[in-house]
């Protein structure tokens, strides 16, 4: 038995937890909260843009290009949530700046217009 198998937490039910699974379900639920940081920031953003192009057609404003407030609003709330969550994993501040800053050049990337 490996030092990971032999050490075992109790629950209230008396169940016994080994670290390893511990330690892989909780990378596990990291990954799907950074991915869908990602991929639903950009499905909101999508969503937002497409509204508002929908919007100015109706009123006969043409093709608007620039970015409404409501896409800085999510932009700003995604990358906000991003921050946070790679701080509290223990990031330090240089890399919580690193990433988010990646984080936010791909977001404002994706809603510029083409």
């Amino acid at each position: 038995m490996t030092v990971a198998q032999e050490k075992k937490l109790s629950t209230p039910d008396h169940q016994h937890l080994s670290e390893a699974r511990i330690a892989s379900a909780t990378t596990a639920t990291i990954l799907l909260l950074l991915v869908g940081l990602l991929v639903g920031a950009m499905w909101a953003l999508k969503k937002v843009g497409d509204d508002l192009e929908l919007t100015y057609s109706e009123r006969g404003y043409g093709d608007d290009t620039s970015i409404s407030d409501a896409q800085l609003g999510c932009l700003t709330g995604f990358i906000f949530a991003f921050s946070l969550l790679t701080l509290f994993l223990g990031a330090s501040r240089f890399e919580v700046f690193a990433s988010t800053a990646a984080y936010a050049a791909v977001l404002v990337f994706f809603v510029l217009p083409s």
